[in-house]
């Protein structure tokens, strides 16, 4: 049984010194960490192949479980497979 990561087609900056989410402040650093956004795919991170099959390049977050809690837009094929590979 594969366990999931977090994969996504975007990222944003993490919002800093006050600034809005996808911006830098102008007191932060030039390294203002990255955070996942759009949607959300099911990748497995020993192939870095995502459940669904996509081809599109995908940034793999190995510290997010696919199965964290939160409000996230997941992929329904994504879903789709990871339920069916339980």
């Amino acid at each position: 049984m594969t366990t999931w990561v977090a994969g996504t087609e975007e990222s944003t900056i993490a919002a800093t010194d006050g600034a809005l989410p996808g911006r830098r402040g102008r007191d932060a650093a030039v390294t203002s960490p990255r955070e996942p956004a759009g949607i959300w795919h099911a990748v497995d991170p020993d192939t870095a192949r995502a459940a669904c099959g996509t081809t599109r390049f995908l940034e793999i977050w190995p510290a997010l479980a696919w199965s964290s809690s939160g409000d996230t837009d997941r992929c329904g094929d994504c879903a789709a497979a990871v339920d069916a590979d339980d």
